[in-house]
């Protein structure tokens, strides 16, 4: 039984790591996407980055983070270069915390 109790703890443990990276990974996404955004509307990038984790924070979906993005550049971005940076980036923060550790 102790075998099968350390492997469950190593599971656990192994999720709560992978989650907590995913967290990181999607706020510093979040971070990258509001100074993408900012630039282009030419809003204060620091401001306007909590507006973007506040939008986060309501659903902790993507879909209230890429309603505000949709809404702000409207007439600047269509939805599918949104979406397009959304994923770039994520990519790149996934790889810059999985490099941190």
């Amino acid at each position: 039984m102790s075998s099968f109790d350390d492997r469950r703890r190593g599971f656990e443990a192994k999720f709560a790591h992978d989650n907590d990276l995913e967290f990181r990974a999607k706020v510093r996404r979040n971070r990258m996407l509001a100074i993408w955004a900012a630039k282009l509307i030419e809003r204060d990038p620091e401001a306007y980055t909590k507006e973007i984790l506040a939008a986060d924070l309501e659903m902790r979906s993507d879909k209230p983070v890429f309603a505000k993005l949709a809404a702000d550049l409207e007439g600047k971005v269509g939805h599918v270069e949104i979406l397009q940076v959304m994923v770039d980036t994520h990519c790149k923060a996934k790889s810059q915390v999985m490099a941190k550790g």
